[in-house]
């Protein structure tokens, strides 16, 4: 973990891993990362998943690029919570796949500029015209977003199978499908890139 412009950068993708009841990693998250984050931070992982491209490093640059530029002016203009806006950097996962994590530290405000940073990520996917670009949006407390929606998700879709399925690609959530891929319980982040 490391700070970048006063926000907390998480350079460990475990905590996009959203570990379900039962499983050792949520103890093992909780105590690695939430003790460090006292402040509410929100927090996304962009991958670039392409399975017939090997080196996705160019690319991933590229986006990263765009994204910067993307969210310089938001970060300029909106009054965030903390002052520094929604920080991003590339990191590697433990298997040394490249991806862009991002944060913002939210604290009491959570809600509204939880909303906006999806809001604003949505946009960039849709602007940028790249289907193979998938973002994972978690804060710390938990899949946020699968709370909000909780009324209008199928119930087969219900916590904990519903564990690292819904990804923002090109402007719109999708869910990735329990049929297919493990019915009976949720995916690990490796499972659902």
């Amino acid at each position: 973990m490391k700070f970048l412009n006063g926000n907390v950068v998480i350079a460990d993708p475990e905590w996009l891993d959203n570990a379900t009841e039962g499983d050792t990693r949520l103890e093992q998250k909780d105590s690695k990362v939430l003790e460090a984050v006292e402040k509410t931070t929100a927090v996304f992982g962009l991958f670039f998943i392409d399975k017939y491209m090997l080196d996705i490093s160019t690319e991933l640059q590229t986006v990263y690029e765009q994204l910067q530029q993307f969210l310089s002016r938001w970060n300029q203009i909106f009054p965030w919570n903390m002052y520094y806006g929604i920080s991003v950097d590339i990191v590697k996962t433990q298997q040394g796949m490249s991806y862009i994590v991002g944060s913002l530290c939210v604290d009491d405000n959570a809600e509204i500029e939880e909303t906006f940073m999806v809001g604003i990520l949505s946009q960039f996917t849709r602007e940028l015209k790249n289907d193979k670009v998938f973002i994972r949006i978690l804060d710390s407390e938990g899949d946020f977003l699968m709370a909000d929606c909780f009324e209008t998700v199928p119930e087969e879709y219900e916590y904990p199978i519903a564990t690292n399925r819904l990804w923002l690609n090109s402007g719109h959530f999708i869910m990735i499908p329990k049929d297919i891929y493990y019915p009976s319980r949720g995916l690990t982040l490796d499972e659902s890139i």
